[in-house]
């Protein structure tokens, strides 16, 4: 007689899913699996810590600073006259002075400097719905003008050193959130119990990544997909550098600052740059605009952009609409709550939406 199969009560309650996911996405994971960043072997594990996660995060408030971090935020935001005499051990000549708005202001380029307008092929689609900032990319563009002034550079010490430079960043930004009680530090890395899996987020979806096979280097990331940069092989690596149209959008943005809504007259410069060097990219924006004219729910939203691109499954025009809704709202184009459960442009945006903005 067959002996009938044991399962353990956890393997019993398990059952099999099938997802559809981006093939980017898919590379991004399996190269963190291969770099063993955050103690995961298998895909199974991966998909399953992002699932649980996210769901912690759509079905619980966050929870208040812990009480010393709290704590030491007011001492950093406080004026030294003011620290009680309990606080007087605390050495504020080490600390840095409180980051304010006008300090993230992306600075003015010099005038001139090398440019490379690159080899790479870019897949032309909209970018995945995970970028939900451009802030980020921007400042990730600027600090790359920065190193460029010290000489040429390759691709990888761009990425690497602009990722470390962001986490430095983030933590600033984060004690200026709590001051301003408002979001700024969405897609950068912030999460320093997964260090290797918010660096890698932060590289793929705010930079970019390169890869070379048989027909040559391709490439993909927001910075590439804008053209802002460039890359060419050099010397047995792979080196960057800002493109022409590339300097002209910062040089455009000088003074942009993480504050959001962004000024409408950067807001038209960055969209018009888009619609000239990133048709995907500007179709994503023109396509939110267009729907949320109508005051769409987030259901109604879903199913506009899967029915404009079929080749999207459900998740994947999820996320990407939430993607282009979240990137709207930064440079005001979209009212930053829905009303009703439904979405509204802004006074900006309806004029964007009916041809008199970018």
């Amino acid at each position: 007689m067959k002996r009938p199969k044991i399962y353990s009560n956890e393997l019993r309650d398990q059952r099999v899913v099938k997802l559809l996911l981006p093939l980017p996405l898919i590379r991004q994971m399996d190269h963190l699996l291969l770099d063993g960043v955050g103690g995961f072997s298998t895909r199974n594990e991966f998909v399953r810590e992002a699932i649980e996660s996210y769901m912690l995060e759509l079905t619980h408030e966050p929870a208040p600073a812990e009480p010393a971090e709290m704590r030491q935020r007011r001492l950093q935001l406080r004026p030294v006259a003011d620290v009680r005499e309990e606080d007087a051990h605390v050495d504020f000549s080490q600390e840095r002075p409180a980051l304010s708005v006008a300090d993230t202001a992306l600075t003015a380029l010099p005038s001139e400097g090398p440019t490379i307008d690159g080899e790479a092929h870019v897949v032309p689609e909209p970018l995945f719905g995970m970028h939900n900032r451009d802030y980020p990319s921007l400042w990730a563009a600027r600090r790359l003008a920065a190193y460029l002034e010290e000489g040429a550079i390759a691709f990888e010490e761009f990425a690497e050193r602009a990722t470390e430079e962001a986490w430095t960043y983030a933590a600033e930004l984060q004690a200026l959130e709590f001051e301003l009680g408002m979001k700024l530090t969405a897609l950068f890395p912030t999460n320093v119990d997964k260090r290797g899996a918010a660096s890698g987020a932060f590289r793929g979806f705010a930079i970019g990544s390169v890869s070379a096979d048989e027909t040559g280097l391709r490439a993909d990331g927001p910075l590439f997909l804008w053209r802002i940069i460039g890359v060419e092989p050099r010397d047995e690596s792979v080196v960057v550098g800002l493109r022409r149209e590339g300097r002209d959008l910062l040089a455009s943005l000088s003074g942009l600052t993480v504050a959001q809504p962004h000024p409408p007259e950067m807001a038209r410069a960055f969209l018009a740059h888009l619609r000239e060097h990133a048709p995907p990219d500007y179709w994503g924006f023109e396509h939110v605009l267009q729907t949320v004219a109508e005051r769409p729910t987030r259901a109604e939203l879903v199913g506009a952009f899967q029915q404009a691109r079929p080749d999207w499954r459900e998740s994947v025009a999820a996320t990407n609409a939430q993607g282009y809704v979240a990137r709207a709202r930064e440079w005001g184009l979209i009212a930053p709550k829905v009303v009703e459960g439904r979405y509204e442009l802004t006074d900006f945006g309806l004029e964007v939406q009916q041809g008199g903005g970018a």
